[in-house]
């Protein structure tokens, strides 16, 4: 003979419900410390730079970084974001510094031939710039440089840092 049915209990704790996806951005560079560049006309200073393995850039993906750099005076300057594969082919864009803070973003993607397309902005003050090659490749090794350019005698810029992320979700 069996007995009654009790009452239903709580419903469990929700189990697994598939794989993890893909991570829309991973830091791929966070450099914070001080780097200081004096005047030196009609050459570039690397400020800050950083490394990306040959085939992380491909379809959907791109670096997005930005860099922040201030100095005591306004003066005749320009900073530039410069890429160069192993082959030493490169890829530059320029934006003047117009103010005594300097704040510069950027876009790194590749096209559907691996050639890259470099989009850059001064934040605060400039009109986009844009670049691409077909000649840098994305399936080489990359250095990326964030460089400054001082005309103006006396004066000297400080780089506070520089942020880079993979996008995995670049459109």
């Amino acid at each position: 003979m069996n007995g009654m049915n009790g009452p239903q209990g709580p419903m469990g704790e929700t189990g697994c419900s598939g794989a993890q996806g893909m991570s829309s951005n991973e830091v791929i560079s966070f450099d914070t410390s001080i780097d200081i560049a004096s005047s030196n006309p009609g050459n570039y200073q690397t400020m800050k730079l950083f490394f990306i393995p040959a085939g992380t850039l491909k379809s959907n993906t791109a670096v997005r970084l930005l860099a922040l750099s201030h100095s005591g005076s306004v003066g005749d300057s320009a900073f530039r974001i410069r890429v160069e594969d192993t082959l030493f082919n490169n890829l530059a864009v320029e934006v003047m510094a117009d103010h005594d803070t300097h704040k510069i973003g950027a876009y790194l993607s590749s096209d559907n031939n691996n050639g890259l397309q470099l989009f850059t902005t001064n934040v605060c003050c400039n009109s986009p710039q844009s670049a691409s090659s077909s000649t840098i490749s994305a399936s080489r090794d990359l250095f990326v440089f964030y460089e400054v350019r001082i005309e103006t005698s006396a004066q000297q810029w400080t780089s506070d840092f520089l942020f880079a992320e993979l996008l995995t979700d670049f459109q």
